[in-house]
């Protein structure tokens, strides 16, 4: 009854993210609501990225509007108002999934390639300005409301634009930009002015030749600008308006959203299944990288009675670098490293693997050691569909380094087992869905193939091992299916508390290694905008292990 429903559970939560809403009507909800959402995460001309990527409920419930508003029949100042929020809110919700990035310009086709759902037609934000917005209202000051995301633009503001103040909300704006004496550059002793590129690339709109720019901008200039005046245009800043300290180059890039750092837990009889990696859905921007070190200590301590058998401690050191390809596309890099040690008759400590000793160490027990890196991945992560940025799928192929991973070549070596000697194929699939402005809910499934075209491998005859060929590469194959719930809760934005939960079903293999599941509860802090330091414990369960077992894990997230 359990077992179904939690896979119920995960069934109709993908479910309910595939729900196509109805055609919504405006009303003053959404003004509401965005003005709220407005006040809350910007400031001084400033938006705060980085709660947003944490915590982007809000911004969400606000694009199932934008996404399905019915606009049959609302007047003017009703249709502008919300297609200048709509626009707005837009420019975040795509920066967001991007985050962290130096400047909008960073994202392939922010503006002309990117397609938005917008009152149920799907647009670029450059079609949404230049064919609808300007076109249909013939409005100069809307140049001075819609915000591009870039220090260049006039800056946004902390509220919404609303129809029934639409005209003095835009006549404030115009005169604010216009009066700023970043935006308009006034050199009086050389009567010249350097204007924003934003006249030089919408000149029709304000005057019908450039030498009339000044007469409109003295129209909302406090202190009139000489006429005569030479015009030229300072360079246009596409630096990201982020409030944070440092500009979203260092930011980290998905660690902001407290769901990406890798989890790395093994099984009581497999230390390689699910080296699982909880990423969000969302990819690096093109040219952004990330590099996750993580430390998995698993400790299995046997017991029959009062006698303690096969204990065993596993240090696994994953390092993965990433980077942005596109936005859909990032490819990376696994090393692993590990050191193991295992007991045959008695308990070693969590943290023998930390002694990093060779298979010829000299022992103080009856068991082994081994040590080094055994397996390198290479990594590709993408956005299976186009219109649905919350899922992403992530293929691994892991090659085995080293020889008799497994320690059955030679049983008379001291080497046991460290890894697979067989390829590995870990195909992920992620899909992360905010509940609250607080809280979110990660969801991971898995199909992995382990252990594949080796040869040769051996099969038990009577009591003793004999080297046999494979009929085919395919035998000996360890097919897992592990899936994963993570609750995340976050109290601010340097900190975030997360629950685990993960079974690993094994269909079929030539081992009697048994499936597991496992909790965990961790923590994950926000150094700063380049580092975040992670800690997980977890705890094993499983009618079908007799032992105790645990993991101790610890990370660090380096971000560009």
């Amino acid at each position: 009854m359990t077992k179904n429903l939690f896979w119920l559970c995960l069934v109709w939560l993908f479910s309910m993210s595939c729900l196509t809403a109805q055609d919504v009507k405006i009303t003053d909800d959404f003004f509401d609501n965005a003005d709220l959402f407005f006040g809350q995460f910007v400031k001084d001309g400033r938006v705060d990225y980085l709660s947003l990527k944490k915590n982007p409920s809000r911004l969400l419930e606000l694009m199932k509007v934008v996404d399905n508003a019915d606009l049959e029949g609302e007047t003017n100042p009703q249709s502008l108002a919300f297609y200048i929020n709509a626009y707005n809110l837009t420019v975040v919700k795509s920066i967001v999934l991007n985050y962290p990035i130096n400047s909008p310009e960073d994202v392939s086709g922010f503006f002309d390639g990117e397609k938005h759902k917008i009152a149920g037609e799907y647009m670029t934000l450059n079609h949404l300005e230049n064919e609808i917005i300007r076109p249909t209202y013939q409005e100069p000051r809307i140049h001075f409301a819609l915000v591009c995301g870039a220090i260049g633009c006039p800056p946004i503001i902390d509220k919404a634009y609303r129809p029934d103040a639409l005209e003095n909300m835009l006549e404030e704006q115009t005169k604010i930009a216009l009066n700023n004496p970043d935006f308009i550059k006034v050199d009086k002793g050389a009567k010249s002015v350097q204007l924003s590129k934003i006249f030089e690339w919408y000149t029709q709109d304000f005057a019908k030749k450039e030498k009339d720019l000044i007469t409109y901008i003295n129209q909302y200039r406090f202190q009139p600008i000489n006429e005569g005046s030479k015009i030229s245009y300072y360079p246009y800043d596409w630096t990201l308006n982020d409030s944070n300290e440092r500009s979203s180059l260092n930011a980290g890039k998905k660690s902001t959203d407290g769901s990406n750092a890798g989890v790395t837990a093994n099984s009581s009889a497999d230390p390689n299944v699910v080296v699982t990696n909880r990423f969000t859905s969302a990819l690096l921007a093109r040219g952004k990288f990330d590099i996750n070190i993580f430390t998995g200590n698993y400790h299995q301590k046997g017991k029959n009675d009062s006698a303690f058998i096969n204990s065993a401690t596993f240090m696994t050191t994953a390092a993965q670098i990433m980077t942005g390809l596109t936005p859909k596309l990032n490819v990376g890099l696994d090393i692993r490293f590990r050191s193991v040690v295992g007991a045959f008759e008695e308990a070693v400590s969590r943290f023998e693997s930390f002694k990093f000793r060779g298979p010829n160490a000299n022992l103080d027990f009856n068991g082994y050691t081994r040590t080094g890196i055994s397996a390198i991945g290479l990594r590709l992560k993408h956005i299976p569909f186009k219109k649905v940025r919350n899922i992403s799928v992530q293929h691994t192929l892991y090659f085995p380094v080293g020889a008799d991973l497994d320690g059955n070549f030679d049983f008379g070596d001291n080497r046991g087992y460290i890894d697979w000697n067989g390829l590995a194929l870990f195909n992920q699939f992620f899909y992360d869905q905010p509940l609250t402005s607080k809280t979110s809910l990660f969801v991971e499934l898995d199909i992995v193939f382990e252990n594949a075209f080796i040869d040769p491998t051996f099969q038990e005859d009577g009591e003793s091992f004999v080297i046999r060929g494979r009929e085919n590469p395919f035998d000996g194959i360890v097919f897992w299916t592990p899936a994963t719930l993570i609750f995340s809760y976050f109290p601010n934005n340097k900190v975030t508390f997360y629950s685990l939960f993960n079974t690993a079903p094994r269909w079929f293999s030539f081992s009697d290694f048994a499936p597991f599941t496992q909790y965990g509860l961790a923590t994950k802090y926000q150094v700063n905008r380049n580092i975040q330091l992670e800690v997980l414990y977890t705890q094993f369960f499983n009618v079908n292990f007799k032992g105790l077992a645990s993991t101790l894990n610890f990370g660090i997230r380096l971000t560009n």
